[in-house]
């Protein structure tokens, strides 16, 4: 499984901690597109995810990201989570989850901040949601929106918010 990522997503689909939703076939190879089966494996699926991103990137120092997020900096906060998805992703990951999951196991490596993911509050619910734990002090609320191109990005993010 290590040297060749398909033979993890067969062992995982074969193991059944991924079913079918549906298939298609292009030229001599059969594509599945697969779903998490139940809420126990994706228990498991967030677990193990958040637990591989802490030991990737608990080496890693994030104040200067921390720096940006405080100072409103959006491109450098950019540039510094491109480089960690550079190292850490592949062209295969393009769920929202995935990259929901990347950031709320950096952002979770901060002593001066707590991170809540996919809570309840007000009249909805925000994807990550970053706040000190001192009532004076600053909270960011993230959402992490997925668009088919980076050209797209924002009238995608206008359009799911109404702006």
């Amino acid at each position: 499984m290590h040297g060749n990522g398909e033979n993890l997503w067969n062992f995982l689909y074969f193991t059944r901690y991924l079913t079918k939703e549906s298939e298609y076939f292009k030229e001599s190879s059969i594509f599945l597109r697969v779903r998490i089966p139940n809420v126990e494996v994706k228990t498991i699926y967030q677990n193990t995810i958040l637990n591989w991103f802490r030991e990737k990137i608990k080496k890693e120092d994030f104040r200067d990201l921390y720096q940006a997020m405080e100072n409103g900096d959006a491109k450098r906060m950019q540039d510094i989570l491109n480089v960690q998805l550079f190292h850490a992703i592949s062209f295969y990951d393009s769920a929202e989850n995935f990259y929901h999951g990347f950031l709320t196991g950096i952002l979770s490596q901060s002593e001066d901040y707590l991170v809540k993911s996919n809570r309840e509050s007000g009249n909805g619910r925000s994807d990550i949601m970053v706040k000190s734990p001192s009532l004076r002090g600053r909270a960011f609320v993230l959402e992490l929106k997925v668009s088919k191109s980076i050209d797209d990005l924002e009238d995608d993010a206008k359009k799911r918010f109404g702006r």
